[in-house]
């Protein structure tokens, strides 16, 4: 049968709906995430100095073209929610930790020192809840994997077409990182979220199992060709720990077993082949990267230099996206001697705009958020919707760990939005047909002719 939609029944278009939304995301999140700047820097040196100039231009003023797309952002989800009929749910926990961060977020225009930018930033943030919400409404989390699957393998070819164009594109080379048009460490976050969402389906659509494989395998190899060390392991980590998440609870015990076994035997092994064996693991580890060596522990005296003026405002924070700031970016940036914008953890960042306050209502709402996504993954193990949004919270805050996209407006943050939204603040109109008992796989939606 085909994808089901919770939009109203009588509409002869509500069906494929999921479409356009598909499409038009996909496009708005092209207009202010993705820059020609990256593909650039594949076949041309970018000095500090350059990348320090963009930066402190984008925190400072944005552009035209992200204004329109953030606001793209919020039409859309008025629109998604408005022909939607599915039902609220107001009584979950995870609302209250959400109302209160975008409280906090928006009490503190009055204490930061750029309320003009605060004002601007707290806009976008109102903007991707609205878009957000929308279609959290209008799409079950199977259908919001699906639209992410789709979205994210055309990133990637699109990334990838550009650089075999420009010639950057050189696996080869020691210093290659997978990044298109965007980040290297964003693109492998769409990598990612394309092999979570691509496992998790197949058993939605068993006959496109072996295109589903493909197509893992390949946003695997992307993943790999990222070298974005932080990203892999979380990756790995999420699917093994939502996989195992629906399974019996005696798979769990015997696999929690097996885990400790084998982790005692690799301790074992290093114990015995001493420093020559943790040299090679460590290259290893690095993914090739042997000249970035100091960015896992470059972020401690980056950290440290944060912490510095944490301590100044430990409450409160700078304010809502406001700790980076034109000022701030130059003298982080001469003392680190690395033109940066962002803390590299949503941990961190969130620390610098909005204190331990900020940082501990975000906190609680993850827990929250991610205690009931695992109620839902266990209680409906056959629908990979739910272990979707399970995987990509898991993944979201281990990779956050070292990146602060999860807390920034990016493609990434809105999806999980989504997928968070999806589940606390909906009713799920049909669990009764996602049971193990009654549970039917589909088929790939058609195109309306």
């Amino acid at each position: 049968m085909e994808i089901e939609t919770s939009t109203t029944p009588d509409s002869k278009f509500a069906k494929y709906r999921w479409i356009g939304y598909t499409f038009i995301i996909g496009l708005l999140f092209v207009v202010f995430e993705h820059q020609y700047t990256h593909l650039e820097r594949q076949v041309r040196f970018v000095d500090e100095d350059e990348i320090e100039e963009i930066l402190s231009e984008a925190a400072e003023t944005g552009s035209r073209s992200r204004q329109l797309g953030v606001l793209g952002v919020g039409v859309l989800g008025i629109y998604a929610f408005s022909v939607s009929r599915r039902k609220l749910q107001l009584s979950n926990p995870f609302l209250l930790a959400a109302l209160a961060y975008v409280g906090w977020a928006t009490l503190s225009v009055t204490w930061s020192e750029e309320a003009g930018l605060t004002i601007k930033r707290l806009i976008v943030l109102y903007c991707l809840i609205i878009g957000a919400a929308g279609l959290a409404r209008a799409l079950r989390p199977s259908q919001i994997a699906l639209v992410t699957l789709i979205i994210c393998i055309a990133y990637i070819l699109v990334g990838l077409a550009g650089e075999i164009a420009l010639g950057g594109f050189r696996p080869w080379g020691a210093e290659y990182r997978f990044r298109g048009t965007v980040h290297p460490n964003v693109q492998a976050a769409y990598t990612a979220f394309c092999c979570l969402a691509t496992y998790f389906l197949r058993k939605h659509y068993p006959a496109y199992s072996n295109l589903f494989n493909a197509i893992f395998v390949c946003a695997a190899a992307a993943l790999f060709l990222t070298k974005s060390r932080m990203a892999l392991v979380a990756f790995i980590v999420a699917l093994g720990l939502t996989i195992l998440l629906q399974s019996s609870i005696r798979r769990m015990l015997l696999f929690a077993t097996f885990g400790s076994v084998l982790a005692g035997f690799v301790l074992l092994v290093f114990g015995l082949g001493g420093a020559r064996l943790m040299d090679k693991s460590t290259d290893a580890a690095l993914l090739g990267r042997t000249e970035q060596t100091g960015s896992f522990s470059g972020r401690t005296p980056l950290w440290e230099e944060i912490m510095e003026y944490v301590d100044k405002k430990p409450m409160t924070g700078y304010a809502y996206a406001s700790f980076w700031v034109p000022d701030r970016i130059e003298v982080i940036k001469k003392h680190q001697e690395w033109a940066i914008d962002s803390s590299h953890s949503i941990y961190f960042e969130t620390l610098g705009d909005l204190g331990y306050v900020g940082l501990g209502i975000l906190l609680v709402g993850a827990f929250l958020a991610l205690a009931y996504s695992i109620i839902l993954t266990r209680r409906y193990p056959d629908d990979g919707g739910y272990a979707f949004v399970t995987a990509i919270l898991l993944y979201s805050l281990l990779h956050g760990l070292m990146e602060s996209h999860y807390v920034k407006p990016f493609f990434v943050t809105f999806i999980a939005g989504c997928c968070l939204l999806s589940i606390t603040l909906f009713r799920s109109d049909q669990t009764a047909d996602t049971s193990t008992s009654n549970y039917q796989p589909q088929r790939l939606p058609q195109a309306a002719n």
